[in-house]
């Protein structure tokens, strides 16, 4: 959704040759939740480098922290039945700006 709302080129490069490639994730839980709670989801950007973007979400059921996840992925672009690394879309980079960890 953040990808259509703020970043749709990046969609068309995805149905072309640019893949984005999960490197980590993880989720640290501080809570549980049950059936039917509503969660509110936030995503910040974290590092941004050269080829890869960490995003960071935070997991509230009402105002209460629940979780807090983190997802690291790797831009790549297919090439000859390969892929190799290829920098983050400006596009992207642009979109993120916004959203960084400060």
């Amino acid at each position: 959704m953040f990808l259509r709302d703020h970043a749709p080129q990046v969609l068309e490069q995805l149905n072309k040759d640019l893949v984005m490639v999960t490197t980590r994730v993880s989720c640290e839980y501080f809570n549980e939740l049950f059936a039917f709670d509503e969660v509110i989801v936030r995503m910040r950007a974290g590092l941004v480098t050269e080829s890869r973007v960490t995003m960071i979400f935070d997991y509230f059921r009402k105002q209460e922290l629940i979780a807090q996840g983190e997802q690291q992925v790797a831009c790549m672009l297919k090439k000859n039945g390969t892929t190799v690394p290829t920098p983050v879309p400006k596009s992207l980079r642009e979109a993120l700006i916004p959203y960084l960890d400060t």
